[in-house]
C-alpha cells in the first residue's frame, strides 16, 4: 500500500499538469491564420507529419535556413513536456517536433481535423518514441518504453483539446 499511494499521487499530479498544458495550448492561438496553408498542400503535411522523422528533421533544416519548404505550414516546435517524459525528453525531442508538426498543420482544414487523424498521429508519435527507445542500452529500454507508453497516453487524453480547436 505504501508503493501505491505515491505513483497513483504522481499520476494524478502529472494527469492535472498535462491537463493544464494542454488548455493552455489550446487557449493561446498560434499566429498562423487557418487558410494559410494551402489545401494542396495536405499530403505534404501528411507525409512530414507520419513519415520518418529524418526527412521531417531534413525538410525543417530547410525551413530554419530559410528556404520554406511548405510554404505556410505552421513549422514551430517546443520539443516534449519534459515532466511527461520521464526523463527521456531529449531521446523523444525528434518525435515531439514530428508530433507537434502534425499537430499544428492537419488541424487547419477541416478534412484533416479528424479524430482517425489525430489517432494516426499520435499512433506514429508512439512508434516513434518506440523506435528511440530501441536505440538506448538494454537496461533503460524498459523504463523509456514505459515512458513512451505514458507520453502517449496523456497525449491521447489531452491532446485533442488543442488538435479540435479551430484557428
Amino acid at each position: 500500500m505504501f508503493l501505491v499511494m505515491p505513483l497513483r499521487r504522481r499520476f494524478w499530479q502529472l494527469a492535472v499538469l498535462a491537463f493544464l498544458a494542454a488548455l493552455l495550448t489550446a487557449c493561446f492561438p498560434a499566429t498562423v491564420k487557418p487558410d494559410a496553408l494551402a489545401p494542396e498542400n495536405l499530403a505534404r503535411v501528411q507525409a512530414l507529419a507520419w513519415g520518418d522523422v529524418a526527412e521531417y528533421e531534413a525538410q525543417y533544416a530547410r525551413y530554419a535556413a530559410g528556404t520554406d519548404p511548405l510554404p505556410g505550414a505552421d513549422w514551430y516546435r517546443n520539443g516534449c513536456a519534459h515532466h511527461l517524459t520521464l526523463g527521456f525528453s531529449r531521446d523523444f525531442t525528434p518525435a515531439c517536433h514530428q508530433h507537434d508538426f502534425g499537430y499544428r498543420n492537419l488541424r487547419l482544414h477541416a478534412e484533416t481535423r479528424t479524430a482517425e487523424h489525430r489517432r494516426f498521429t499520435d499512433e506514429v508519435f508512439l512508434r516513434h518514441m518506440r523506435a528511440a527507445c530501441q536505440g538506448l542500452e538494454a537496461r533503460q529500454q524498459p523504463a523509456c518504453e514505459r515512458s513512451a507508453q505514458w507520453h502517449y497516453r496523456i497525449t491521447r487524453m489531452f491532446g485533442g483539446l488543442y488538435f479540435t480547436a479551430r484557428r
